[in-house]
């Protein structure tokens, strides 16, 4: 089955800390905790956040034993000069 996921495209490259602030906006209206962080190490224009909502009925249990359920992640278009924001209930798997 298919994780409900929102997504929009904005224009420009958001920085770390205009990340930050939008990831614990969501935080907060979710009522969720961060359980992990990725940042592609080559580009460094994809990263995902990762955490727990009670709101969400289904998780996964990571290696570390954090449960997880909300994935979001920003992903830059040199091309486009865009980013995509992606957030999924629990994981977007897709190639970003």
């Amino acid at each position: 089955s298919r994780s409900p996921l929102l997504r929009w495209t904005i224009l420009g490259l958001l920085d770390d800390n205009q990340k930050e602030e939008l990831v614990q906006e969501i935080y907060n209206s979710l009522k969720a905790c961060q359980t992990n962080y990725y940042e592609d190490d080559r580009e460094e224009t994809t990263c995902a956040y990762y955490a727990y909502t009670p709101y969400i009925t289904d998780y996964y249990i990571e290696s570390s034993g954090y449960k997880t359920n909300t994935q979001i992640s920003f992903d830059y278009d040199e091309l486009e000069e865009t980013t995509q924001i992606t957030i999924a209930f629990p994981f977007y798997n897709q190639v970003f």
